[in-house]
C-alpha cells in the first residue's frame, strides 16, 4: 500500500499535494471557526438563560414569600396565577417550576411541595437531601445553579439545568428559611439552535467540498503545469534531445526558471556545436584540467598515429563547385571518423582533405590497423554505391606509424590547441602522402609490435628525410 501511494505521489504528487493543502486549509479554518463560533454561542446562550431564570426566580420568590408568610387564599391565588403566567416559559426550556416550603418534623426542617407546574398528585414530591440541606445552610437568597438528570415517574430522564433561589425571611436580625424556588431547564432545548448551526455547517461543508475540490483542480493544474512542462523539458535534455520546445508564460518565478532554463540549453547547444570542431582528446583534457588552470605545456607519450588523405582533391576543387566540393568531402570524412571512433580512435584534427587521428592504449596499433582496413573497406563499397547514382568518387591512402611523441597544450596563452608532434607524427604525415589511392602504409617497427595477423607486402627500404636510418615500409593489405 505504502508503495502505491508513493507511485501515485511521484506520478502527480504535486498536484495532490496543492489540492490536499487547499482541502485542508479549508476544513482547518470551518473547524476553527465553528469551534469559536459555538464556544461564543454557548457562552450568549447560557448568559440569556441565566438571566431569564434570575428574572423569574426573582419575581416567583417574592410572591412566594407572600404567600408563606400570610398563607391567605388570596396570596396563594396570587402566587398561582404568577406560576400560570410562567408556563410559557416552556416554550423556552423550562422543564419545572416548584416552590417549596419549610415543615417541621420534630426537630428537623424539611421541604414540602407548596405550589408550581406540577400535578396535584406530586405535591408529596420532596428535594433531595443534599439540595436541601444546601439551601437550609444558605445564609443568603443568592440564586445558585447545577445540572442534574431530570425525569418524573415515567418519562424521559434528559440532562437539565437547576436554578435554586432560598426563601430567606429576615426576623430579629436573623435569617429563616421559609422554602425554595426551583426552576428546570432543558439542557437540549438550549443548545438545540447549537446543534442546528452544526448540522448547517457540516451540510454547507459538503456541499462546497466538491466545488473546491474542482476549484483546486483547476488551480492545481493551471499551477503545476507549467512546472511539469519544464519537468519533461529536463527529462528530454538529460536523454539528448536539446530540441526542446519550452514555452512557459506565468509571469512569475516559473518563467525566469524557464528562461534560465532556455539559456542553459542554448549553451548546451553551443558546446555541442563547438565539440565538432574540438578533438576528442582536447575535449578530455578540458574536463581533467578543471577547476585547474589550463597552460601550455605537454608530456611524452607512445601513441599511435594514423593520417588519412583524399586522392586528386586539388583538380576536384577545381572541377566542383564549392558546396559540391564540401559535399564530398564530408561524405568521406563522415564515413572515416565513425570508423575511427568505432575503434577507439581520436580524430585530432582535419586539415584540408586530411585527418588526422591518435589511437592510444596497448591495443593502438591494431586498433589503428583495423580502422584503416575498415576504412578502405567502406570506401570501396560506398563507391560503387557512389558510382550507381552518378556521384563523384574519390580514394584515400593512409600512413600509420607508432613511437613516442609529445602531446600537449600547442599555440598560445588566449588560443591553443591539444595535439601531438613528433618524428612518429612526421613519419605518419610522411607515409599518407606516399601511399597510393586505396593504399595502407606503415613501417616495420610499427607492425612487429603487432599479432602480425594481416596481410602485408614488403617494400625496399627507403631514405626519408629527416630520419638517419633507411625506413622500411609494408604495405597492409585490405
Amino acid at each position: 500500500m505504502p508503495v502505491l501511494i508513493r507511485k501515485i505521489l511521484r506520478k502527480g504528487g504535486l498536484r495532490l499535494r496543492l489540492i490536499g493543502f487547499i482541502i485542508l486549509s479549508i476544513l482547518v479554518t470551518v473547524a476553527c471557526l465553528d469551534y469559536f463560533t459555538i464556544r461564543l454561542m454557548n457562552e450568549v446562550i447560557l448568559e440569556k438563560t441565566f438571566k431569564i431564570a434570575e428574572t423569574s426566580l426573582e419575581r416567583i420568590s417574592e410572591t412566594s414569600l407572600i404567600a408563606l408568610l400570610e398563607r391567605t387564599p388570596a396570596d396563594k391565588a396570587n402566587l398561582e396565577e404568577v406560576l400560570k403566567k410562567s408556563r410559557r416559559l416552556k416554550s423556552m426550556g423550562v422543564l419545572d417550576i416548584s416552590v417549596y416550603m419549610t415543615v417541621k418534623t420534630g426537630d428537623t426542617l424539611e421541604f414540602a411541595y407548596f405550589g408550581g407546574l406540577r400535578a396535584k398528585d406530586e405535591s408529596g414530591v420532596r428535594l433531595e437531601p443534599r439540595l436541601a440541606q444546601r439551601i437550609l445552610t444558605a445564609a443568603t437568597d443568592d440564586i445558585f445553579y447545577e445540572s442534574f438528570l431530570h425525569g418524573p415517574p415515567g418519562e424521559e430522564v434528559r440532562t437539565a439545568y437547576r436554578f435554586v433561589k432560598p426563601i430567606i425571611y429576615e426576623y430579629e436580625h436573623k435569617a429563616n428559611c421559609l422554602g425554595a424556588v426551583v426552576i428546570a431547564y432543558s439542557r437540549e432545548t438550549i443548545f438545540k439552535g447549537i446543534g442546528k448551526v452544526i448540522l448547517v455547517s457540516v451540510a454547507s461543508t459538503i456541499i462546497v467540498l466538491p466545488i473546491v475540490l474542482v476549484f483546486a483542480y483547476m488551480l492545481g493544474s493551471r499551477f503545476t503545469k507549467p512546472i511539469l512542462k519544464l519537468a519533461g523539458a529536463v527529462s528530454a535534455v538529460a536523454r539528448g534531445n536539446l530540441d526542446v520546445d519550452l514555452n512557459v508564460a506565468t509571469n512569475d518565478e516559473i518563467e525566469d526558471l524557464g528562461n534560465e532554463f532556455k539559456q542553459m540549453v542554448r549553451g548546451l547547444k553551443e558546446k555541442k556545436m563547438l565539440q565538432k570542431f574540438v578533438s576528442g582528446s582536447t575535449i578530455t583534457m578540458i574536463k581533467q584540467g578543471i577547476p585547474r588552470d589550463i597552460r601550455l605545456g605537454g608530456e611524452h607519450k607512445e601513441l599511435t598515429i594514423f593520417f588519412s588523405d583524399i586522392r586528386g582533391f586539388t583538380a576536384l576543387s577545381e572541377a566542383k563547385g564549392a558546396q559540391e566540393v564540401v559535399a564530398i568531402v564530408n561524405f568521406y570524412f563522415n564515413l572515416q571518423a565513425e570508423i575511427i571512433r568505432n575503434w577507439q580512435g581520436d580524430i585530432d584534427k582535419f586539415v584540408g582533405d586530411a585527418v588526422m587521428a591518435v589511437f592510444g592504449g596497448p591495443d593502438g596499433i591494431e586498433n589503428a590497423i583495423n580502422a584503416a582496413i575498415a576504412i578502405q573497406q567502406a570506401i570501396k563499397q560506398a563507391n560503387i554505391d557512389r558510382m550507381t547514382k552518378e556521384l563523384h568518387t574519390v580514394q584515400v591512402g593512409i600512413g600509420i606509424c607508432h613511437g613516442k611523441v609529445v602531446a600537449g597544450n600547442i599555440g598560445s596563452q588566449d588560443r591553443m590547441d591539444f595535439t601531438c608532434m613528433g618524428s612518429a607524427v612526421n613519419l605518419a604525415s610522411r607515409l599518407c602522402a606516399r601511399a597510393r589511392p586505396a593504399e595502407i602504409l606503415t613501417n616495420r617497427q610499427t607492425y612487429e609490435r603487432t599479432g602480425r595477423v594481416h596481410a602485408v607486402e614488403k617494400i625496399g627500404p627507403i631514405v626519408q628525410k629527416g630520419f638517419a636510418t633507411p625506413i622500411e615500409l609494408l604495405i597492409v593489405r585490405s
